[in-house]
């Protein structure tokens, strides 16, 4: 990390405890809820969403939301390629929503 410009080595830092040992024992289930909490807390976001992929209908599957609780059911498919979550996983790259405000 020393050849890190320091605002990069300050976000890998912040980012460290998102993947702390004490996750290890979690099933996946109970895993994806804690990383989205330490996700959203640390990125300050309302909302927070693992989509899994089921190869065999090439669809990513909403497996777990935080935030979107009452808006996003799990279970949900969204083709690759389609909309912004499809998008992402077809081209294999992150992506982000900036709506133009901040919470602050």
């Amino acid at each position: 990390m020393s050849n890190m410009p320091a605002a990069e080595d300050y976000r890998l830092r912040r980012i460290e405890p998102v993947t702390d040992a004490a996750l290890a024992h979690l099933d996946l289930e109970d895993l994806l809820v804690e990383l989205l909490d330490r996700v959203r807390e640390l990125l300050a976001v309302e909302t927070t969403t693992v989509l899994l992929l089921d190869s065999s209908s090439e669809q990513l599957v909403v497996t777990v939301a935080r935030g979107l609780e009452a808006t996003v059911r799990q279970g949900i498919r969204v083709p690759v390629g389609k909309g912004f979550a499809g998008r992402v996983a077809a081209e294999k790259r992150p992506g982000i929503i900036d709506l133009g405000y901040s919470r602050r």
